[in-house]
């Protein structure tokens, strides 16, 4: 494993000199389960036993709790694959999936293998002006596993497009753990509707992913965990020039590290690692821009953040006038002969006897908003 002078703004220079891109892995942590959406949030704060370590656990560790939970209170297959659907349900498109989008138009992939059951991806791709019949999503009980053995070549040939579309232009989208629109994909290496090893149950596929093993390969977001059933398809490597793009550290121990090593990856792990900004930066740093839709969702987003700081200020003068009312009925009170006497203070303004009971709770708040 090779740390020293692997940088986004490395991989970027890599990507524009290339006479033929590299293939691009897309982990399990690219998945939107991964980026908490709320029907995930519910599942973890409702029916985990593990609910009180919710707020101390990072990404990697909710993203499995949540599974584990799925499936302890859930025991029936139907229940946990109707679940799953309803929170891949198509959303907007935004982040990340943009900006892959946008470097697969650009040419700097063309070959994607996918371990992410959702479908993201897809209307990523249609948004950023790829035509529908420009790419193919390659799958479990798809009609282009209908040979025996089967290349990435192959699959391209099989394509039919239009026209109007290159063959240069065309991209693949091989999903190696299948898709949640179907009962054919996998939760951590086994079949949802089964015990049986995914890739072993389909050896078509596993056929087409050993393909990669002679490509030059960026690969980011794996899951040791959920993407187990793959690691010794694109391992060993046969060619040695491999980036490895992940937010967590790779345990030495483990296989991951092992295969990692022999092939003389080139890693970047951490806070840079995390497939939004990673892929931020990639887009910026190799096109020079963003995706025109990002740009504005990104307006779109710094202005709800001026309006709530707008009304954070409204909040502020607001408690401001109410401390001004409580001062004037502090100072109204004079010193008791009691307290001069004894030397004593005068009662605070926060005391119980001086503050009404109404405006207790609002003193409270600006305390703690001062304190911070």
């Amino acid at each position: 494993m090779d740390t020293s002078d692997f940088s986004v703004e490395s991989m970027a220079k890599e990507l524009n000199t290339k006479k033929k891109p590299p293939v691009l892995f897309l982990g399990s942590r690219t998945s939107s389960l991964f980026r908490n959406p709320p029907l995930v949030k519910v599942l973890l704060q409702n029916y985990t036993k593990r609910s009180y370590l919710i707020e101390q656990m990072t990404p990697i560790q909710r993203f499995h709790e949540w599974y584990r939970t799925l499936e302890e209170q859930f025991p029936s297959v139907s229940e946990r694959h109707e679940i799953l659907q309803t929170i891949f349900r198509e959303k907007p498109v935004k982040g990340a999936d943009l900006y892959v989008a946008e470097l697969i138009k650009h040419k700097r992939f063309h070959c994607i293998i996918t371990t992410n059951i959702g479908n993201e991806l897809v209307p990523a791709l249609l948004q950023s002006g790829i035509k529908d019949k420009a790419f193919e999503v390659i799958m479990p009980g798809s009609a282009k596993f209908t040979v025996p053995r089967m290349t990435i070549n192959d699959l391209h040939n099989l394509i039919q497009a239009g026209d109007d579309v290159d063959a240069s232009d065309i991209y693949t989208i091989v999903k190696a753990s299948g898709d949640v629109g179907s009962m054919k994909y996998s939760i951590c290496e086994y079949n949802i509707d089964s015990k049986e090893i995914f890739l072993d149950k389909y050896p078509e596929l596993k056929a087409c992913i050993e393909e990669i093993k002679e490509e030059d390969m960026l690969m980011v977001g794996f899951d040791y965990k959920w993407d187990r059933h793959i690691l010794h398809t694109i391992f060993p490597r046969r060619v040695e020039s491999l980036w490895y793009v992940n937010e967590e550290q790779t345990n030495k121990d483990s296989q991951l590290f092992f295969y990692l090593k022999a092939c003389k990856a080139k890693c970047l792990e951490g806070t840079t690692g995390g497939y939004e900004l990673f892929f931020w930066n990639l887009c910026a740093l190799t096109l020079g821009r963003m995706p025109p839709e990002q740009r504005q969702q990104t307006l779109e987003s710094i202005d709800e953040m001026l309006s709530e700081m707008r009304g954070i200020k409204e909040e502020i003068k607001k408690l401001n006038k109410k401390v001004d009312i409580l001062l004037k009925q502090s100072t109204a009170h004079p010193l008791s002969h009691t307290h001069a006497k004894n030397n004593s203070p005068p009662p605070s303004i926060n005391s119980p006897s001086t503050v009404p009971e109404e405006d207790r709770d609002t003193l409270k708040k600006l305390q703690q908003f001062e304190e911070n």
